[in-house]
């Protein structure tokens, strides 16, 4: 028998719990910064039924739940069909007819109705995959709602999803997360989200592809020295690092979704192997036995990147992380060249990433949400490109002191030909 969305969602289910409510209210945006999160307990039911959208019906034998769950959570391919949340809005006089924004991220596809009236549609609800437009979007433009005249209001959303493993692939909520705000500062604010997510990602991306490009050449030019072919693949995947996560985050097509997630992970794969391939060539004369163990990893996660979750690649990237670093701090240990810039580099990627991480988790407040960790891992690759640039340099110098003895060698060899062409000339006159 085939599971249901009921059946999924059922496995975060809250009992014993108060109605839920949200109240709506200058006081309480404004709590919010401009943005109410409407992530508290919703009614749910399976199914599918016109009723439900009325604020007149009796929801009380409906179970509740959160509106998300987490890809961790349990998930079949087979999951699908139509859900029905229903959410109670306490509105104050105030904002009575006035015209609110609705932002949302969503994975899978929605209609919203307010007090019985379809105000906006997220991708086409259907009850097969086949007829399902369903949105992967962790940024929706804010769509308009605007609310009644009446202190309690009734907000249901109609929602299906038929690609629940997609979802937990990238590690992602299944479901939708909804708020609330005045509408021009949400746009305002949208908007700006937008350009900056752009910026970062076009510096990011561009930062990545000139070192990519500028240690491949330097690998032609003088191939033995191997490890700039393992610095431009880090900064490779570093470049698919910066660029995928906006792509997926803005970009709503599921066929882009499967495309994309895979490269994403890869991405992870290659700044962990060549990232530890490169930090090995700068201080080791050869290869630790534990090397080994990360490509042959690496390679089982690549042949499965279409099934396995993101959260595994995550996790073989920190184990990477912890190597590297675990390397750096041996290195400074026994005083090796260039150990101290490259322990720099990780010093301020692990604090820029703590702070991303206290942020994230509220332990910090916060209004800022650049991604600081990414400038922290630039450092690193800056120590790690300086130290290459280094060794490239002395190679070159060494190349051309070579080449000025071979030339010295050459002229001695010239000069020694023309004195025994001249002795032999006199030879023969003194014959003659």
């Amino acid at each position: 028998m085939l599971l249901s969305l009921s059946a999924l969602f059922a496995t975060g289910l809250v009992v014993a719990q108060p109605e839920p409510v949200v109240t709506v209210s200058p006081e309480t945006i404004a709590a919010s910064n401009g943005n109410l999160v409407l992530d508290t307990l919703w009614r749910y039911h399976a199914g599918d039924n016109p009723q439900w959208a009325d604020p007149e019906f009796d929801d009380s034998d409906w179970q509740i739940r959160q509106s998300q769950i987490h890809s961790r959570e349990r998930i079949d391919d087979r999951i699908g069909g139509i859900v029905w949340f229903r959410l109670k809005l306490k509105v104050d006089s105030t904002l009575y007819n006035r015209t609110l924004a609705a932002s949302f991220s969503i994975m899978g596809a929605a209609e919203v109705y307010l007090d019985g009236k379809l105000v906006f549609r997220l991708g086409r609800v259907a009850t097969s995959a086949d007829e399902e437009v369903a949105l992967h979007q962790e940024l929706v433009n804010p769509r308009m709602l605007v609310l009644g005249s009446q202190p309690e209001q009734i907000v249901a959303v109609r929602y299906s999803s038929f690609s629940p493993r997609l979802v937990q692939q990238r590690g992602r909520m299944l479901g939708f997360s909804m708020r609330l705000g005045y509408y021009t500062e949400t746009l305002d604010r949208f908007v700006q989200l937008l350009v900056k997510g752009r910026g970062l990602q076009m510096f990011f991306t561009g930062f990545a592809l000139a070192y990519c490009l500028l240690h491949l050449l330097m690998f032609l030019y003088y191939r033995r020295l191997r490890e700039n072919l393992y610095f431009a693949a880090l900064a490779l995947g570093f470049a698919g690092l910066a660029y995928l996560p906006t792509q997926l985050m803005v970009i709503p097509s599921a066929s882009t979704v499967t495309l994309l997630a895979p490269l994403f992970k890869i991405s992870l794969l290659l700044v962990s192997v060549a990232g530890l391939r490169v930090l090995y060539s700068i201080f080791y004369s050869g290869l630790p036995r534990l090397f080994v163990v990360f490509p042959a990893v690496a390679l089982a996660l690549a042949l499965g990147v279409t099934v396995i979750p993101v959260d595994f690649y995550y996790i073989f990237c920190v184990v990477a992380v912890v190597e590297m670093l675990r390397t750096t701090v041996g290195s400074v240990r026994s005083k090796k060249e260039y150990a101290r810039v490259i322990a720099l580099g990780y010093f301020l990627f692990a604090t820029t990433s703590a702070w991303s991480a206290a942020t994230s988790f509220h332990v910090l407040r916060s209004g800022d949400d650049t991604p600081h960790y990414m400038f922290g891992f630039m450092s690193v690759m800056m120590g790690m490109s300086f130290c290459l640039a280094r060794s490239f340099a002395k190679t070159h110098k060494g190349l051309e002191k070579a080449e000025e003895l071979k030339k010295a060698h050459r002229e001695l060899e010239e000069a020694h030909a023309e004195l025994k062409d001249t002795q032999a000339q006199l030879i023969q006159a003194e014959k003659m």
